[in-house]
């Protein structure tokens, strides 16, 4: 059986159809041999990972195949490193390889050889592909034109001829632009989150909501397309370790930005072509809001209440969040539920005051608390020392006893009993206990290791605060 491998990435004008591979390698195995054809439309030829070419090599082990064909040797791969483990697949079945129209016969060293130096210039081809394709995005990106991908909220894509050169440019939307300047405005806020915004844009686009998850809210506010660039934003991102492809003088506080590369390590940014609409200042608050936001995402502990995280509704078990509100005392924080104002899929109309909450929660860990009683680290430290001691002691008698003469033994055997129950009286002694913590003088991040680490969740209803700690015990 021979086995025919075809493979075509684009279907382009330039390009060679897969039917066309097909032909020639049928040419090349003559009439009436027994064919089996192997096709991947649509896959790069930069790796192996394609569901005919894998059942191909599963197939090499099973089924009577002596030669595979193909139309050229990038067909199977342009990287080297897999085509040698192809070829040595082969060998391994002694399997015979033949491209139809570079005439290889992989039987003697000559032809190997020379497969291998064809497959070295089929990789390093795609390598040099590659990088002229980076280049071109990067020198793009220099010129402020668009490198790549789709327009971000609030701008069009538009094609522009400058210098006899093609580019692709950012246009504003004005109505959309406007609505992004409230977001930044709303967001800079000290007690607004990314959850109060896609209710805002609820509210705002009641005719044509517009649907925001948080992480594309919060790319929208890290983007600096929108910021109209001045110095304090060069300073900004190069403090950030960010590669700029303009001098700060370039910076006049008129254009906005472009950021290539964010999930690499060293993001480029250079300067747009068109205008921001977003004053440094503005656009800067909201920066170090999401960065102190991250901070204490990854700090495991809330930035409103040791409670963030644990807290969930009774009813629909979505979780609470902290809202502020202001009354005559000033600004007020509540537990609200994320299940109703969010999701809208709770009935229960409820809101808790933060303070209530911790307060009857608090009570309940100190009296769990109070049942822990750790020894006091000295007392421990003075036990072992004092234990070590008589080990040592008892030791060194019993060497001595079996030396000794009738006499000096018996004195030494009233010596080691007197030793021997001295340390079961030390092993058997009760050591000083430290007294309860006091879970009101600990820390908001201590408060908050402390609940996550006995709490498994606190529930709340109408009048109802459960606590359901992690031994499975509950407490109301």
């Amino acid at each position: 059986m021979i086995a025919i491998y075809t493979r075509q990435s684009l279907d382009k004008k330039d390009s060679i159809s897969m039917e066309t591979q097909a032909a020639f390698c049928r040419k090349e195995a003559g009439e009436g041999a027994e064919i089996k054809l192997y096709a991947d439309r649509g896959f790069s030829g930069k790796n192996t990972d394609r569901p005919a070419f894998l059942q191909l090599l599963s197939d090499l082990d099973r089924l009577p195949i002596t030669k595979v064909i193909v139309y050229r040797l990038d067909r199977i791969s342009r990287s080297l490193l897999d085509f040698a483990d192809f070829i040595a697949k082969l060998e391994e079945n002694q399997v015979a390889f033949i491209s139809a129209t570079e005439k290889f016969d992989t039987a003697s060293p000559m032809g190997r050889a020379m497969l291998y130096i064809i497959a070295v210039f089929a990789q390093l081809e795609r390598e040099t592909i590659a990088q002229r394709v980076k280049d071109n995005y990067y020198a793009r990106l220099s010129s402020g034109a668009v490198g790549g991908g789709p327009a971000p909220f609030g701008f069009r894509l538009r094609r522009i001829c400058q210098d006899g050169t093609a580019a692709t440019i950012y246009t504003p939307q004005v109505e959309e632009l406007a609505l992004v300047e409230e977001l930044f405005t709303h967001y800079a806020l000290p007690q607004t989150s990314l959850a109060d915004l896609r209710r805002f844009l609820e509210e705002q686009t009641v005719s044509k909501p517009l649907s925001f998850s948080n992480s594309r809210l919060s790319a929208l506010l890290r983007s600096p397309v929108y910021v109209r660039a001045d110095a304090a934003i060069y300073a900004y991102y190069q403090a950030q370790g960010v590669q700029i492809l303009q001098d700060a003088a370039a910076f006049d506080g008129v254009h906005g930005c472009l950021l290539a590369g964010r999930q690499t390590p060293t993001p480029t940014l250079s300067l747009a072509r068109h205008e921001g609409i977003l004053p440094s200042a503005l656009f800067l608050a909201c920066q170090k809001k999401l960065a102190q936001n991250r901070t204490g995402r990854r700090s495991g502990r809330g930035q409103y209440s040791f409670l963030t995280g644990l807290v969930r509704c009774a009813q629909c078990g979505h979780p609470f969040s902290v809202r502020h509100s202001r009354c005559a005392q000033g600004p007020v924080a509540y537990f609200v539920c994320s299940g109703r104002y969010l999701h809208h899929c709770c009935s229960l109309r409820q809101t808790h005051r933060v303070a209530e909450v911790e307060q009857a929660v608090s009570a309940a860990l100190q009296q769990h608390l109070s049942a822990i009683r750790l020894p006091h680290p000295h007392t421990l430290w003075q036990k072992k020392t004092t234990a070590l001691q008589l080990d040592a002691k008892i030791q060194h008698l019993l060497s001595a006893l079996e030396t000794a003469a009738p006499p000096a033994s018996a004195a030494i055997e009233k010596r080691l009993n007197a030793l021997l129950a001295e340390q079961s009286a030390l092993s058997c002694a009760a050591p000083s206990l430290l007294p309860p913590p006091q879970f009101s003088l600990l820390s908001l991040q201590e408060q908050h290791m402390v609940a996550a680490a006995l709490l498994h969740q606190v529930l709340l209803g109408p009048n109802q605060i459960t606590l359901c700690f992690k031994n499975l015990k509950k407490a109301s």
